[in-house]
């Protein structure tokens, strides 16, 4: 990816994640090379409505619907407050969106099960 200023802090958190899991994404779906540089988003922080912003404050209309069907968009008034109220109950579902700064450092942080295994990718279902 070129060097953008616009896009520092999200281009270091890539080399970082792409040090310990291959193309910095533990899906391909939402690997780097699916977008285009300098145009997509790589590190989403949050969203509201049909916008998301990037680790660099960069915000963007989310055409691509979290990979999923966003009828709602993001930070739904009643959505929100019926995901609240089940979080009170101490229940939550681990198909929440986790940031995928988290999986990779969460991988940094896994002895490889190889040892000559440089970099893995931890599949969603355990991770």
């Amino acid at each position: 990816m070129d060097a953008n200023p616009r896009y520092r802090k999200s281009q270091a958190m890539l080399a970082r994640a792409e040090r310990v899991i291959p193309l910095g994404s533990q899906t391909f779906s939402k690997s780097r090379v699916v977008y285009p540089a300098n145009a997509a988003p790589l590190f989403v922080t949050h969203g509201k409505g049909a916008h998301v912003w990037d680790v660099d404050g960069n915000e963007y209309v989310d055409f691509v619907n979290g990979l999923l069907p966003v009828v709602l968009g993001y930070d739904d008034v009643d959505v929100t407050a019926a995901v609240i109220e089940q979080l009170k109950s101490g229940v939550y579902a681990r198909s929440f969106p986790a940031r995928r700064w988290c999986a990779s450092a969460r991988t940094a942080a896994t002895p490889p099960a190889a040892p000559c295994a440089s970099r893995a990718r931890i599949p969603a279902a355990t991770a």
